[in-house]
Formats: structure tokens, sequence, C-alpha cells
């Protein structure tokens, strides 16, 4: 009608937006943090995954709850997605943050220099596949100790075209090595923990991946 005005939808409360002004720094910090995390630890007496797990949930659970609050007097699909958005982030960003900071703090921990012994050697690969998402990639687990380590995309290429015999390679995003490739890699020793330098956030460096060689040792073989 002319003459009456029409009265702006609630925005998100000024708490919730720097509560997610907040939430968007972490995400930010977690991309630095990476940055330092060279190194996948293969075994450890200690493992600080579990406060990553339990941390990103608490606080994606606080965050769901100031998207309710902040987003009052919003129509209900607006709530939703207010609350969705804050959670998500929430999760993420502190995840990211302390996964890579329970890392640095493992490898601090069993990693002393004074007690590390470096050597190069070949690790078997039991598998490796294509991971899709954010942020994706390709990625190796060695055997017989699992874990998750990055490679190259010439690497997992090379995999895919010289796949080991008896290997039918239907699927272009999985390989069954079984120990016939291996990765040639610098790994440390302190105690009984074992890592592998140069991988962590980052992927091993260009043709690391190669057929296992003959007559030479590998580790856990």
């Amino acid at each position: 009608m002319d003459g009456v005005q029409e009265q702006p939808e609630p925005k998100l409360g000024r708490f919730g937006r720097y509560w997610l002004y907040g939430l968007l720094g972490l995400l930010g910090l977690s991309f630095l943090t990476h940055e330092f995390d060279r190194t996948t630890v293969l075994y450890s007496p200690h493992n600080f995954l579990g406060f990553a797990f339990l941390a990103c949930g608490i606080t994606g659970l606080v965050s769901a709850g100031v998207g309710i609050w902040q987003s009052a007097g919003r129509p209900l699909w607006r709530r939703v997605h207010a609350t969705f958005a804050l959670w998500f982030v929430g999760t993420l960003s502190t995840f990211f943050l302390f996964s890579s900071i329970s890392s640095l703090i493992q490898n601090a921990l069993d990693f002393p220099p004074e007690k590390v012994r470096t050597f190069d050697t070949y690790l078997r690969i039991g598998r490796a596949y294509r991971a899709y998402g954010k942020p994706g990639g390709w990625v190796i687990q060695p055997e017989p100790i699992w874990g998750n380590i990055d490679i190259k995309r010439d690497d997992f290429e090379f995999m895919a075209k010289h796949r080991r015999p008896g290997d039918p390679g239907n699927d272009p995003d999985e390989i069954s090595s079984k120990g016939y490739f291996c990765a040639h890699v610098t790994m440390q020793q302190s105690g009984k923990s074992f890592r592998v330098m140069h991988a962590g956030s980052h992927a091993l460096p260009r043709g690391s991946v190669v057929v296992c060689p003959e007559g030479q040792s590998t580790f856990g073989g």
C-alpha cells in the first residue's frame, strides 16, 4: 500500500555474526597450521585425534545453539539455514584446526630430535584410491601398518597404468596393490614410534611410487 514502508527482514544477531567471523578465523588458522604438518605418523603410543572429534562435536553443538538463538524472528526456513550453516562451519573449522594441532603435539612428544633415527626405505602399499570432496586428492594406504598418505596425481596414474598382475583394473579410482607397489620414503624412528617424512598435510614428492624392487628390504616386510 502507498505510504507504508516494507519492514526489513530480521538479520542474524550481532553476536551470531561475530561468532561466525570467529569460526571463519579458526578455519583460516587451520590452513596455516596444516602447512606445518609435514609428517604422517604410522605408529605411536599416543593418539590425540579423539580430542579433535570431541572439540568439533562441542563446538558444533554450541554453534547450532547460537544459530537458533541469534536467528529468532526470522522465517523458519531461514532459521534452519542459519543454524545448519553455523553448525557446519563450527564443526569443520574446529576439526581441521584441532586435528593438525594434535598431529603437531604428537610429533613433538614422540620424536625428540636427540632420539630420532632417520632412514630411507620402501614402504609397501596395500591400496590406493582417489579421494573426492574437499580437499580431495590421491591417497595410498601402506601395509601392514595402516595409514593415509597423499601422493601426486602422476604417481596415482603410474599405478593405474602398471597395475599388479591379477588386478582387473575396472575401477579408475581404486587400485589394489597388495604390496606390489612401494613408496620410496624417508622415515624416522624414535623408540616404538615411526613416521613418514614429507607427508602429513602434503603429498609425497612426485616419483615416490615405484614397483617394489626385488631384493630390497621394505618397511614392515
